[in-house]
């Protein structure tokens, strides 16, 4: 540990938690990283920085590598309150000089590549990657639903108490939730991402009263300041072999705090899930 302007430099995960983990991401912008599977992923890198103030945990990087040849870094994250102090860059600094490797690559938003092309990083042509979204949330493949079954994400544990769903209902249930929790990213509401969410005959009616469609809410979305939202209470209902709806909780954390009853369709084309309708009722909160 060593000691910059009353922020410590950690090296290892001792000390730190799952839960500072995730309040560091979702603070960040960098929501989909969730619970113990967020703290694994520091632990089972080969190389981590942490920076801590007091006892806030304010950033983290990590890398994984063969030591020889290649190096991928992941998770650049900076709570917003601290940004502007050369912290992401020390966090940088101090992975890179231990990947002694020919090659060290990393994915990054447009908005951020300026921050990365002082560390030497550029574009690189002919990359491929293959992302099967069940294993950000989950240790699980996708399967078929079961048309007319509802399953809850709470309940969807093994009946033996392990981890896991058991049956294609579970699995539904995961991937729905998984997808549906990409719109509570800022960084995929400014992304193409958004518009491969939702389906081309899209349609919304709002808690407001508006009627949005697909163009309508890429629009709202992207010019929307990020605002922290926590997504609950996840139950699917399988209304055909391709076809879902998925109801939840979301409650908005802005002042006075928002929460809303929310419904919607995901219908499975050229096997891509992709919303169809969605809709928002406000609720009392408590």
């Amino acid at each position: 540990m060593r000691q910059v302007s009353g922020i410590d430099y950690r090296v290892d995960c001792e000390g730190v938690t799952a839960k500072a983990l995730e309040e560091l991401f979702c603070c960040a912008g960098l929501e989909g990283r969730a619970g113990d599977k967020i703290l694994q992923a520091f632990k089972n890198s080969a190389v981590v920085r942490f920076a801590v103030a007091g006892d806030h945990l304010i950033g983290a990087c990590r890398a994984i590598t063969d030591g020889e040849y290649h190096a991928f870094v992941y998770d650049v994250a900076v709570d917003p309150e601290y940004q502007g102090r050369a912290i992401g860059k020390a966090l940088m600094a101090g992975v890179l000089s231990e990947l002694r490797v020919w090659r060290v690559m990393l994915v990054a938003d447009p908005h951020v590549q300026g921050f990365y092309r002082q560390f030497g990083f550029g574009p690189y042509e002919n990359v491929l990657a293959k992302c099967d979204r069940q294993w950000l949330f989950g240790s699980w493949a996708p399967s078929r639903p079961v048309t007319g079954v509802t399953r809850t994400a709470e309940n969807s544990s093994k009946p033996d108490g392990g981890s896991g769903p058991r049956t294609p209902q579970d699995a539904l249930v995961a991937e729905l939730k998984g997808l549906e929790e990409e719109f509570l990213v800022p960084a995929v509401r400014k992304s193409t991402r958004l518009a491969e969410l939702l389906d081309d005959e899209f349609i919304e009616f709002c808690s407001s009263g508006h009627i949005y469609t697909q163009s309508d809410l890429v629009a709202v979305l992207q010019a929307e300041s990020p605002v922290a939202q926590t997504a609950s209470n996840f139950e699917v209902t399988s209304l055909a072999p391709d076809v879902a709806l998925l109801t939840y909780t979301i409650r908005r954390h802005s002042d006075p705090s928002v929460q809303t009853l929310r419904s919607s369709v995901w219908r499975r084309t050229n096997g891509q899930w992709r919303m169809v309708f969605h809709q928002a009722t406000i609720t009392p909160t408590a």
